[in-house]
């Protein structure tokens, strides 16, 4: 299963049937070859050593349409009038820097959310 941004830029997505969570980005000479940017996995959340020893855990991962979060983020921020609050600053990272957001649902009924900043607005090339 596959799933893409809903930016304009190149990013790919895909999710594996044991919930790894794959990031592809163009390579900067070949900007229509992607390759490997990051992923997330069962053992790259934290998780209690039962659960790590366990090799029957099973998850699911869920990106989180970004549109909709960074609208609910604005709507928050500007009910809160606090400006020196480390969440505050968190969520306004969120948004200004574009980072992707997804929840990872464990087979116990726990959920884990993850973020990842993930931008090519550094590359140098126009898609088309």
């Amino acid at each position: 299963m596959y799933l893409t941004s809903s930016r304009d830029d190149l990013v790919l997505y895909t999710i594996t049937t044991d919930s790894t969570l794959r990031v592809f980005l163009p390579v900067l000479d070949s900007p229509h070859t992607l390759q490997l940017h990051a992923f997330l996995d069962l053992s790259s959340v934290l998780l209690s050593s039962t659960s790590v020893m366990s090799c029957q855990s099973i998850s699911n991962v869920f990106w989180l349409d970004r549109e909709l979060i960074d609208a609910t983020l604005k709507h928050l921020l500007k009910t809160y009038t606090g400006d020196d609050d480390v969440r505050v600053r968190v969520l306004r990272d969120i948004i200004n820097e574009g980072w992707d957001l997804f929840l990872r649902v464990l087979d116990d009924g726990s959920i884990v959310p993850s973020s990842l900043a993930v931008s090519i607005l550094a590359y140098p090339f126009k898609t088309n």
